[in-house]
């Protein structure tokens, strides 16, 4: 990374995380809280918590290159036909009932967003943007799938 951030000509800085960070259960607890449901791939969340809280103490803006292996199918399990053709358990996902969890959860962060004054307050479009930016913003998970089908309060 050093060769690439010379020739782009760029600053770089390398950022080493220890097994012991990625366990604190504080930071486990932050990760969880933040995306509203558990992960089950390991310590992507933590991992991504703890980079970019130190690229916060030198910067308000980052890039990362978060999605590459979605987009280019470079995660093992994407060619392992076995892995393709399995799931989870169906009765696992009914007696979870994620889909009822999600609403539970969308009912209760809609009060949470904060009131338009002004003009704007008046026009339904405007209360409806106000409150799908806000829940992309802090409850992305749930917004990610209620957002997009949910019409009223």
């Amino acid at each position: 990374m050093q060769e690439v951030a010379k020739y782009v000509g760029t600053d770089h800085t390398d950022i080493m995380l220890s097994a012991h960070e990625l366990m604190d259960p504080n930071v486990r607890a932050a990760t969880l809280h933040a995306r509203d449901l558990p992960l089950t791939l390991g310590n992507l969340d933590s991992s991504l918590y703890l980079l970019f809280r130190a690229i916060r103490q030198h910067s308000t803006v980052a890039l990362s290159g978060e999605s590459a292996d979605e987009l280019f199918g470079d995660y093992w399990f994407f060619h392992d036909p076995a892995n393709v053709r399995r799931s989870l358990d169906p009765g696992l996902v009914k007696k979870l009932d994620l889909p009822g969890y999600l609403d539970e959860q969308y009912r209760r962060a809609l009060p949470e967003v904060p009131a338009l004054t002004g003009p704007a307050s008046a026009d339904p479009h405007e209360r409806r943007m106000r409150e799908v930016c806000y829940l992309f913003l802090i409850h992305p998970s749930i917004s990610c799938r209620r957002c997009s089908t949910a019409r009223t309060r």
